[in-house]
């Protein structure tokens, strides 16, 4: 009970500090992902496109040109299947993905910006369908071995003029999407806008 009360108060000690020594700006952003999986021993599958769309706050820390960006994002990952990939099942997973990137802004001229991120992020799957041999169900339920969870790291950089926001990223999941299986990984192209 006393480590989960330190635990409680760290967390708002942070949220706090956060918030008095930070400039916070919401966002919005949408794009095209291309996802696949990997592990050491490639399984073969086959490039799948998809979709991300989400809303973030950017905490700006005051006289740094460093940022802390959480977001809630939808994004579907997954593959069109291959008969050496998963069983040669074609997967759409849906998740709903909730990243913490810590950015860099490098100034080029007046309200132009080179940005650079990096961080973890975790998903929970929420929805999709897995087709295999002309029968599909749904991606998440208890017969495709399929974890609910998915943990990784994301990274990119983009382009910030004013409040539009252009940027290319990497989700490269950590953890398997089951047993014996490869991870998630995923290639983003989004654009969006401070609000």
């Amino acid at each position: 009970m006393k480590m989960k009360r330190s635990l409680l108060l760290l967390v708002i000690f942070i949220t706090t500090s956060v918030s008095i020594y930070s400039q916070d700006t919401w966002f919005i952003k949408f794009g095209l992902n291309s996802s696949s999986y990997w592990d050491k021993n490639p399984t073969g599958s086959k490039e799948k496109n998809g979709y991300m769309f989400g809303i973030g706050i950017e905490s700006q820390i005051k006289h740094s040109d460093f940022s802390v960006a959480p977001a809630f994002e939808i994004i579907s990952k997954g593959s069109s299947g291959t008969e050496d990939s998963y069983y040669g099942a074609a997967i759409n997973a849906v998740y709903l993905e909730v990243p913490l990137d810590f950015i860099y802004h490098l100034r080029l001229v007046k309200n132009n910006y080179l940005t650079f991120a990096a961080g973890p992020y975790m998903a929970y799957g929420i929805g999709g369908d897995t087709s295999y041999q002309n029968q599909s169900i749904g991606t998440f339920d208890e017969c495709t071995g399929i974890d609910i969870i998915d943990l990784g790291l994301n990274f990119g950089m983009g382009y910030e003029y004013k409040r539009l926001l252009l940027n290319g990223s990497c989700d490269l999941g950590l953890k398997k999407i089951a047993s014996n299986s490869p991870k998630n990984i995923s290639f983003i192209i989004s654009m969006g806008f401070k609000i």
